[in-house]
């Protein structure tokens, strides 16, 4: 609804908007988010001083962002942001806004998860999408075409507001009901810090792995071009959805690992998705161009080709994005740093060589190959940790067939 609203170059110019904001909220918040879901889960800090500290660090980030916004806008980097003509002082605000209460969304949500309350957080999550798929459907239906960018800029504010109170809400009455005016000791803040620099360092490159090739083609090929690409990528990242809701369990679990099982699971929940997300990106590699121009529209038609190229590489990344929260809980951060800089490296290095003279079709060729190495090396790194082949974390076994068979008939047995 928002592609058919927008259009190429809106769509373009709000995925500028969101992206800018997902970035910058990854480099200010410095790996706190990663950090705390990790300490978190240890529970060996006064858990009304983690919150204080936390709520503090946001406002300070959210400052920092307002002062990079605002040198920007005045040295002539506000197409960074906001793509002109939506540098006004209303926008401006909108988007600080915005960034702080998505900021906050990431950080108090990894409280909420450090302490496995994984249903809370799911519907903190389905609250999001549910209030903002009505939102568009309203606009779908009653606002003519097309829509202004900025409408959808109120719409994100609006939500990542509603998002925060909620994990405020739950944080007071499952974490911490108790507030405290005192923040962390110096010891203890020391401790997140160290562990969040280095994830704040893995975060950044994974990031913009992901989502670099945004900017590139903007400059090289326009915002038309990139709303079709972007709403292409968009598609193919809806299968990271299932590896990155197991990936934050399995940090949770692993930072707090007793029993020493965590390991194995690991292997059996990579395998699974994998299987999972192949089953699904063959159903898009089939119906894929039907179903985007069903929903999106003619204009978009061209996006399929490059949908059908993405998935080559998310379908194997599917794992890698289970192995870095793994990474993530063991401590394990040397071992993501290195999948990290390799998958930046490369691409930068393919974009710069390809979008030029290729288009989008080459940064959809860069992306795969980065997200296939960044994979490779992730599973080395797996098999050398643990001795779990990296063939296992592909392929299900007959075992795995029957336990899953068995997990189904108990949970059918059980809605009886």
């Amino acid at each position: 609804m928002a592609a058919r609203m927008l259009g190429a170059e809106g769509r373009g110019i709000f995925s500028i908007y969101t992206t800018s904001v997902e970035l910058l909220a990854m480099l200010l918040g410095l790996g706190l988010p990663h950090a705390l879901i990790f300490f978190a889960a240890k529970d060996k800090f006064d858990r009304s001083r983690l919150f204080t500290s936390t709520l503090v660090f946001l406002g300070v980030s959210t400052g920092v962002f307002f002062v990079i916004l605002l040198v920007g806008i005045h040295f002539g980097f506000g197409d960074l942001f906001l793509p002109k003509p939506h540098q006004g002082t209303d926008e401006q605000s909108m988007i600080v806004v915005y960034f702080f209460g998505l900021t906050g969304w990431y950080l108090f949500v990894s409280i909420l998860n450090g302490h496995r309350h994984f249903m809370q957080t799911n519907l903190i999550s389905l609250i999001n999408i549910s209030g903002m798929l009505i939102v568009y459907a309203f606009l779908f239906f009653t606002s003519s075409r097309p829509v202004s960018p900025a409408v959808f800029f109120v719409v994100q504010m609006c939500m990542s507001l509603v998002t925060l109170s909620l994990c405020f809400f739950f944080n007071s009455k499952l974490v911490s009901p108790s507030f405290s005016f005192q923040l962390l000791n110096k010891q203890h803040a020391y401790e997140i810090v160290r562990y969040g620099l280095l994830m704040y360092v893995c975060n950044f490159m994974l990031f913009a792995s992901l989502k670099l090739d945004y900017w590139f083609i903007n400059y090289f090929s326009g915002a038309a071009e990139l709303g079709v690409y972007a709403l292409a990528a968009n598609v193919g990242f809806m299968l990271l959805l299932l590896p990155n809701s197991i990936g934050l369990v399995l940090t949770a679990f692993k930072a707090n690992e007793t029993e020493g099982k965590v390991d194995e699971w690991t292997a059996f929940l990579c395998r699974l998705t994998f299987t999972l997300s192949l089953i699904a990106a063959s159903v898009l590699w089939i119906f894929g161009g039907s179903i985007i121009r069903f929903l999106y529209g003619n204009e978009f038609a061209s996006a399929f080709r490059l949908l059908a190229i993405i998935l080559v590489g998310i379908v194997p990344y599917c794992v890698f994005t289970v192995l870095k929260n793994y990474f993530a809980g063991a401590g394990q951060l040397n071992d993501l740093l290195l999948v990290s800089v390799l998958g930046i490296l490369l691409t930068v290095v393919l974009d710069v060589a390809l979008i030029p003279n290729y288009g989008t079709p080459g940064a959809a060729t860069a992306s795969v190959s980065a997200y296939i190495v960044s994979t490779i090396v992730a599973c080395w790194r797996f098999q050398v940790r643990t001795g779990i082949s990296g063939f296992r974390l592909f392929f299900l076994s007959p075992t795995d067939l029957f336990v899953i068979k068995k997990s189904i008939a108990q949970y059918l047995t059980l809605q009886r």
